[in-house]
């Protein structure tokens, strides 16, 4: 059981750092950076297009926090991925365009975030 953010594990001689990002995508999300391959799975936080705002499986709307959580990942493995992947996508290469699309997307969710009205 993973418990802790950026606990390392050994698998079949295959050192794997993995990232919790609950609430980012899901309840217990979790991201995975392979150090040998220079590998970033970045589960469903990053995509090549906006993931849902309301989520039909009643989940919280993530919006905000996938765009602060996007800019904490860049910065814990984007700058030493030379490839990212996502499930449901197609892979990037090259470090250049892994930070680019990391950034799109953190950026993305930013423009989208609206202050949450009152009630009254």
């Amino acid at each position: 059981m993973i418990d802790k953010t950026m606990e390392k594990r050994v698998i079949d001689g295959v050192e794997i750092v993995f990232q919790l990002a609950p609430g980012s995508e899901a309840p217990s999300e979790m991201l995975m950076y392979f150090r040998s391959s220079a590998v970033l799975d970045m589960a469903e936080d990053v995509t090549h297009n906006m993931h849902n705002l309301y989520t039909i499986r009643g989940s919280e709307c993530a919006m905000a926090i996938c765009g602060r959580a996007t800019s904490a990942k860049h910065g814990a493995f984007g700058d030493k991925s030379d490839v990212i992947i996502a499930q449901h996508h197609w892979p990037v290469a090259g470090q250049a365009r892994v930070v680019a699309l990391m950034k799109k997307q953190r950026d993305m969710y930013k423009v989208h975030q609206r202050p949450v009205a009152a009630a009254g």
